[in-house]
């Protein structure tokens, strides 16, 4: 058996590096947002449905809970050993990325921002599928039992 511990940590960080890519996508949703209020001469009359929906507190709650959940794969792939910790971080890892891509496709789509679309394309998808990619190598050389 050889040791994963390079692998398990590579794969750690790429979740990690998706998660912070989730969150640098956040904010330049937030600046863009606040970009194309700032340039209706902040009268915001095209805007207050979508201001009142984005500062509402229940909604900055459930993103704070959402991104700060997001760093379970990473925990769950050094934290939990054997096939378990990897199925755990498989599952929420892949969850977790297809979520915060559809949420930046919606966004990029209904904002009309293609900076958008680049972002979460380039911050979520790439360290996302690499460490689904990475997740996936490790399971198929995991042993099935774990030696007593």
């Amino acid at each position: 058996m050889t040791d994963s511990t390079p692998r398990r940590t590579r794969a750690a960080l790429l979740y990690l590096a998706a998660t912070i890519g989730g969150i640098a996508f956040g904010l330049v949703h937030v600046f863009i947002f606040f970009g194309a209020l700032a340039a209706d001469d902040g009268h915001g009359h095209e805007h207050a449905g979508e201001l009142a929906a984005f500062a509402d507190p229940g909604t900055l709650w459930l993103t704070a809970l959402f991104y700060a959940l997001s760093v379970l794969p990473a925990v769950a792939i050094l934290a939990i050993r054997g096939r378990a910790g990897l199925w755990i971080a498989l599952v929420l890892g892949g969850l977790f990325t297809l979520l915060n891509l559809v949420d930046g496709v919606n966004h990029g789509v209904a904002d009309g921002s293609w900076q958008g679309l680049v972002a979460v394309l380039l911050a979520v998808a790439i360290p996302g599928v690499l460490a689904f990619v990475e997740n996936v190598r490790l399971l198929r050389a995991a042993p099935a039992k774990p030696a007593a």
